[in-house]
């Protein structure tokens, strides 16, 4: 899948004991330009397909979970995100809608269990997302400034380095220079790291390159939680009623 939201962004560099500059490639690219081309967990236009997720604590398998996610870009303006979980029985049709309209998001969660719809407050949009590794302001466009976009060598290997400043919060962005694949994202806040994203598989599907399986590391949480996205369950047709606040109840897939 796409767990989203979602995370976000001269220079003098020192790797090691490597000597590491900004070419001139990379101080060409536009870092909003750059994460839209390459930061694709959970921000596929319209797209939508099952993930199969699995949590450990330590090395212990804690639980297996099945969940949909569903996006619909109506303009530039106008766009939605559902997530859906399938599994476990216990969590089945819990629900978490996006809906973002000109410079409005509304956020809303639905519990089956309380047969109702509440909405997310803006306050708790750093929040994990029912347990999925990530917040709710992630899944959704990030906020902050974007430092310049550098080029870094990192045990012989070159990627571009795109950082996002929100406050004290610091996300880290590694890219690689040719085919512009997110391949590891780290999210610091006051110096401390508090999760690493692992991407393991990327494929494209209706011309769109999409994130088939990555891993959340979430040290504060001392979890590991995996996602694989269920190849035969991606689709790019899908109802504009399952977007529909009012309608979270029905459980559609």
């Amino acid at each position: 899948m796409s767990f989203a939201k979602h995370f976000v962004w001269g220079v003098t560099l020192v790797i090691g004991v490597a000597h590491s500059g900004i070419s001139l490639a990379s101080s060409q690219l536009v870092p909003q330009d750059l994460y839209t081309k390459s930061v694709t967990i959970f921000t596929h236009d319209n797209m939508s397909f099952v993930v199969d997720s699995e949590i450990f604590y330590g090395e212990e398998l804690s639980e297996s979970r099945s969940f949909m996610i569903a996006s619909k870009k109506q303009d530039e303006q106008n766009s939605s995100m559902l997530i859906r979980f399938v599994a476990p029985q216990g969590i089945k049709c819990t629900a978490v809608l996006m809906n973002k309209s000109d410079e409005d998001l509304m956020r809303y969660v639905y519990f089956p269990s309380l047969k109702r719809v509440r909405v997310i407050p803006d306050s708790d949009k750093q929040k994990e997302v029912l347990g999925m590794g990530v917040s709710y302001e992630e899944m959704t466009q990030p906020k902050g400034i974007f430092e310049p976009v550098t080029e870094v060598l990192v045990d012989g290997q070159t990627f571009l380095k795109l950082v996002l400043i929100d406050q004290t919060k610091k996300t880290i962005f590694w890219i690689s220079p040719n085919e512009f694949n997110l391949k590891k994202i780290q999210v610091f806040k006051e110096g401390v790291m508090q999760k690493e994203v692992l991407v393991d598989d990327i494929r494209t599907v209706f011309n769109e390159k999409v994130i088939f399986a990555w891993k959340i590391q979430d040290f504060m949480k001392q979890k590991t939680v995996s996602y694989r996205i269920k190849e035969e369950s991606v689709s790019n047709q899908i109802d504009d009623s399952l977007f529909h606040k009012n309608r979270l109840k029905r459980c559609i897939y």
